[in-house]
C-alpha cells in the first residue's frame, strides 16, 4: 500500500506494525510520541525523504528499497534498521541520535555521516563499495562486533564526539580495509579489543591521531605530505606498514610498537613523552631525531 507519510503522533501507543509492503512518499515517517516503534513490513522509498526518530525510538526489521531515491534518518533518538537496504541511492545520517546498522546491503550511493552517529555491526552495512563513506565534523562511525569492512573508501573530518574519533571501535576485532582520506586532521579512536586498519591513510599535510584504550593495528602506513601523527590513549598501537609522512611524530600516552623494520617515517621527528613507551620490538628504524622522557 502507498501512503503519503508515517506519522506517530504524540499521544501514540506502542506500535508493532507487521504485514503488506508499504510505499512511503515524500512526508516520511515521523515518531514524535513517548513510545518506542517497531516496523517489521517491508518499505520502498516513493522519493527522498526523512524518516526522524524525535522523541523516542525507531526499529525498522523490514527490508528498505530505496529504488533511486535517498533516505536520510535523523532526531535526536536513536534507530535500528535491521532489514536489507537495496538501491542505487545512498544513506544520509544526520540529527543526535545514533543509527545502528546489523544486515549486508546492498544500496549503491554514497553513505554520509553529517551529524550523531552512525554504528554497523555487519561487514557489508555500508553498502556496495562503489562511492564510500564521508564523516563530517562532529560526527562518527562506528564499528562494532567482530565485523570485517572491505574496500570500502572513507574519508573523515574531525575528532568525532567529545574526542573519540570520527572513526571509533566499540568492541571486538574489527577489519577495515579500505583507503582512508583525511579532509581535515582527525581521530580514529578503539575503546576495547582490536581495530585493524589495512590500507593506506592519506593525511596530506594534516594530524592523524590515534586515542585508543583498546589496540589499533595500522597494518597500512600514513602516507605523503608534511602530515604528523599523534598517539593518546592507554593502548597499543603497533605500526606494521610503512609511513612515509615528514611532519612530527608525537607519543603521548600507552605503547607504540614496531612491527617490522622501517615501520617508522625516516623523515620524522619522535617525541615519546612521559605516559608512552616506544618499543622498537628488536626491528631497526631509522628517523629524523628522538627526544622527550618517555619509555
Amino acid at each position: 500500500m502507498e501512503y503519503p507519510r508515517a506519522h506517530f503522533t504524540n499521544n501514540a501507543g506502542a506500535f508493532v506494525l507487521s504485514g503488506s509492503e508499504l510505499t512511503i512518499g515524500a512526508g516520511g515517517i515521523t515518531n514524535i510520541s513517548a513510545n518506542g516503534q517497531i516496523i517489521n513490513n517491508s518499505i520502498t522509498l516513493a522519493t527522498n525523504q526523512t524518516w526522524y526518530a524525535t522523541s523516542n525510538t525507531f526499529t525498522f526489521n523490514g527490508n528498505i528499497n530505496n529504488v533511486t531515491h535517498l533516505l536520510t534518518i535523523t532526531g535526536s533518538s536513536n534507530s535500528y534498521i535491521n532489514g536489507v537496504i537495496s538501491g542505487t541511492n545512498g544513506l544520509t545520517k544526520t540529527g543526535a541520535g545514533t543509527l545502528t546498522l546489523t544486515a549486508s546491503d546492498f544500496y549503491g550511493g554514497l553513505t554520509t555521516v553529517s551529524a550523531g552517529v552512525l554504528k554497523i555491526q555487519h561487514g557489508s552495512a555500508l553498502g556496495t563499495t562503489t562511492t564510500g563513506t564521508t564523516v563530517s565534523s562532529g560526527a562518527a562511525l562506528q564499528l562494532q562486533g567482530d565485523i570485517a569492512v572491505d574496500g570500502e573508501t572513507l574519508t573523515l573530518n574531525g575528532s568525532g564526539i567529545l574526542g573519540s574519533g570520527a572513526l571509533r571501535s566499540l568492541s571486538g576485532s574489527n577489519w577495515w580495509s579500505g583507503a582512508i582520506t583525511l579532509a581535515c586532521s582527525s581521530t580514529i579512536g578503539a575503546d576495547a579489543g582490536t581495530l585493524d586498519l589495512e590500507a593506506n591513510i592519506a593525511n596530506a599535510t594534516l594530524t592523524t591521531t590515534f586515542t585508543n584504550a583498546g589496540t589499533i593495528l595500522l597494518n597500512g602506513g600514513l602516507v605523503g605530505g608534511t602530515g604528523k601523527l599523534v598517539k593518546n590513549g592507554p593502548g597499543l598501537l603497533l605500526l606494521g606498514g610503512s609511513n612515509t609522512y615528514s611532519g612530527t611524530t608525537t607519543f603521548n600516552d600507552g605503547t607504540v610498537r614496531c612491527g617490522a623494520a622501517g615501520t617508522l617515517s625516516s623523515a620524522s621527528a619522535v617525541t615519546v613523552n612521559t605516559n608512552a613507551i616506544l618499543d622498537l620490538n628488536d626491528f631497526s628504524q631509522t628517523i629524523a631525531s628522538l627526544a622527550g622522557a618517555g619509555g
